[in-house]
């Protein structure tokens, strides 16, 4: 069988076709049962793939395992708009006395060791002890394992 444009040995390859299913999205987005979570490529046409990155000898293409495919892709940068990844594991029970918000937007929660006037020393759970600059913190709050708290949340996909 032939497809007008399409020279015979590039579908006998298979890397024609697969390509054009890869841009059009209609390979299937769902991991295997048995196996993990696999991440999620998204093209800018569109097209999906779940899969995992491959290395590749060129900075210019991103090279992708599909897990419907035997051979990876290699995709140009431009044409990737985004890659989703499945969280490791799920997220972690905040724990400690206070929440220190920083000016970047980030939150971290531990225990006060130490504050001065230069830095605030606490600490976490999950860095060990740590010492902010004081112009890092736009503000603490008593945390007190989140009695008080009405909503956290969502951590990512799982936590709609």
């Amino acid at each position: 069988m032939s497809y007008p444009g399409v020279p015979p040995r590039s579908l006998r390859s298979g890397r024609a076709l697969i390509l054009c299913v890869l841009m059009f999205g209609l390979c299937p987005l769902a991991a295997r049962p048995d196996e993990p979570e696999a991440a999620v490529l998204r093209l800018v046409g569109g097209g999906t793939a779940a899969g995992h990155l491959v290395s590749s000898d060129r900075p210019e293409i991103l090279a992708w395992q599909a897990d419907a495919f035997v051979e990876p892709f290699g995709f140009q940068v431009k044409s990737v708009d985004s890659i989703q990844w499945p969280p490791a594991q799920p997220p972690l029970r905040p724990n400690g006395d206070f929440r220190f918000e920083l000016h970047g937007g980030d939150t971290l929660f531990g225990t006060l060791v130490n504050l001065d006037g230069q830095a605030a020393e606490l600490q976490t759970s999950q860095l060990g002890r740590l010492r902010l600059e004081r112009d890092a913190i736009r503000r603490i709050d008593r945390w007190g394992g989140g009695s008080n708290l009405v909503y956290l949340g969502p951590n990512g996909l799982a936590g709609w």
